[in-house]
């Protein structure tokens, strides 16, 4: 699986494998960490201190697959201290 495909099958619900990174179909894991946690009505979105390239490159994944209208840049969030934040789907 690659970066894209594991972000389709967690926005389906359905569970992967992609290097360093996994997902249960409800939860989105990177490093140990999970970075991004789906429920019914919203995506929350984790850094954990790690303001990454690799970490964007995920989260934004999971925003385009979901139809997010906007992406993450990981240095925006790192300046603002920024520790989650919230996509609302409805």
């Amino acid at each position: 699986m690659n970066i894209n495909e594991l972000a389709r099958a967690f926005v389906q619900g359905r569970p992967g494998k992609c290097h360093n990174a996994h997902t249960d179909g409800q939860t989105y894991t990177l490093h140990d960490s999970p970075i991004v946690v789906k429920t019914d009505t919203e995506y929350q979105f984790y850094w954990h201190g790690y303001y990454t390239k690799t970490t964007a490159a995920h989260m934004n994944e999971v925003l385009y697959v979901a139809g997010a209208p906007f992406r993450v840049g990981y240095t925006d969030a790192r300046r603002r201290g920024e520790d989650m934040f919230v996509w609302r789907t409805v």
